[in-house]
């Protein structure tokens, strides 16, 4: 008989406790916007930022929020995703033109003269050292230098 009572008791606790949950669930659930769920399902999730927005979830809220983002920012996606988002948003969607992005840092790749794009001439700098070896000009050479000549 002792038993029984902190079973009953815990067994009214926990659905105390269920009920109480189940209604904060149902008073405070955060209602997602089903345009912008479709919105972000129809950009390809790349979010490589090309579009100049943080990625693809941030170019789907600022299509929703603002009527006038243009729809074909996309660059990985192009014409269908641009299309589509179109669709979505009731707007026309234009020509979308898909951009690939060309990385060139100096010395490595230059344009030719027929426009495209060729290897350049690589050239090397070296700081600090002047030719003079390890440890030349620097404070711990010129005391290593002093000590061996002492000793």
């Amino acid at each position: 008989m002792e038993i029984i009572a902190p079973i009953i008791f815990f067994v009214i606790l926990g659905t105390l406790t269920a009920v109480i949950l189940t209604v904060a669930s149902t008073k405070l659930a955060v209602h997602e916007d089903e345009k912008l769920k479709a919105l972000k399902d129809a950009l390809p999730g790349a979010n490589c930022g090309g579009c100049g927005y943080s990625g693809c979830e941030g170019y789907a809220v600022a299509l929703n929020e603002n009527p006038g983002v243009s729809v074909q920012l996309c660059s990985p996606g192009g014409a269908a995703v641009a299309s589509r988002l179109a669709e979505l948003l009731g707007v026309a969607s234009g020509s979308a033109v898909k951009r690939v992005a060309v990385v060139a840092c100096r010395g490595c790749v230059t344009k030719d003269t027929s426009g495209g794009f060729k290897a350049a001439e690589r050239t090397y700098d070296t700081y600090g050292t002047g030719g003079a070896g390890a440890g030349a000009g620097t404070s711990a050479g010129a005391s290593a230098g002093a000590g061996a000549s002492a000793s």
